[in-house]
């Protein structure tokens, strides 16, 4: 049993106390949408793309850094893609940020460019799987460092 608080600037009406029967697991992004994270995520992929991976992508002045810049200018390709893109994985969407890095000369790393395009643009349309599109022992190895998943997908 759970008493949810009425609150009238969000609820039409008091519903009282309720037995949860169902539940449901947001996967198609809109957690990220009213959390307003597209500006986080865009800062983010944006650095990638203009700036490769550096040695200090992850640490915390990094991320102080792109914090502090989230949603301070329009960076059109990016601010699309993170909305478009809201239902893909967290890792899905860096995979593009990294590729489109390889294709902005940010990331170097020996692969088929032409494999990496189609891909990129793939990932932009809604992708996550590329059976028919195999990359170069150093780009699946570059992008398993950098974005770990399960050996299932």
């Amino acid at each position: 049993m759970i008493k949810a608080i009425y609150d009238p600037s969000v609820c039409l009406r008091d519903f009282g106390v309720r037995t949860i029967k169902y539940a449901f697991h947001d996967i198609d992004g809109t957690h990220s949408l009213i959390r307003n994270w597209p500006p986080v995520m865009s800062v983010v992929l944006n650095d990638v793309i203009e700036r490769g991976l550096s040695e200090d992508f992850d640490s915390d002045e990094n991320a102080a850094r792109l914090i502090g810049a989230a949603g301070q200018k329009p960076l059109p390709e990016t601010d699309r893609f993170c909305v478009e893109s809201a239902g893909l994985s967290a890792l899905t969407q860096m995979e593009w940020a990294i590729r489109r890095a390889v294709e902005a000369g940010k990331v170097s790393v020996d692969c088929d460019a032409a494999v990496n395009s189609e891909k990129a643009r793939r990932i932009f349309g809604g992708e996550e799987r590329f059976d028919d599109l195999p990359d170069t022992q150093a780009m699946q190895a570059m992008l398993s460092d950098k974005t770990p998943r399960s050996p299932a997908l």
